[in-house]
């Protein structure tokens, strides 16, 4: 088998392989706001953590960092991003204009502040804040999800 029939597969795996070493616990109960999660990346760096949250399926779909507005990658320095962003937020087939914000802020080369905000229409908003620590081998991600009527 040729070497280049291989790279494609292996290119496609490697998020979900990096997926694989991510644990994640629940604190509070769905119905406290805000709701808190406590996740462990094993045996990765900050990147590979938040690759793995924004790829990662969780049983209630909240906890992943992938929304419109979020660099696909980790940068390497601080970002921010306020725009106007069209997405489907509730699965049914329409694609609505939401005003969403996004944070990314290193307070140490082993610690970084992932925020994220959106409104929506009726002034609803919306806020998941993700601390990614790296603790020796580990990274500790405490993530809190806030949903305001």
């Amino acid at each position: 088998m040729r070497i280049r029939s291989l790279i494609l597969p292996l290119l496609l795996a490697a998020p979900f392989a990096a997926a694989g070493n991510l644990e994640c616990n629940r604190e509070t109960p769905l119905e406290y706001v805000p709701t808190t999660y406590r996740c462990v990346y094993h045996n990765g760096s900050l990147a590979q953590a938040y690759a793995a949250m924004r790829t990662n399926r969780f049983e209630d779909g909240r906890l992943r960092l992938d929304f419109p507005g979020m660099p696909r990658r980790l940068p390497a320095n601080n970002f921010q991003y306020r725009g106007n962003v069209r997405f489907d937020l509730h699965g049914n087939g329409r694609s609505e204009r939401y005003l969403a914000q996004t944070s990314i802020k290193y307070s140490s080369p082993d610690s970084v502040m992932v925020k994220y905000l959106y409104e929506d229409q009726h002034n609803s908003i919306y806020t998941h804040e993700a601390l990614f620590q790296r603790k020796g081998s580990d990274v500790e991600i405490t993530s809190e999800l806030v949903a305001a009527p």
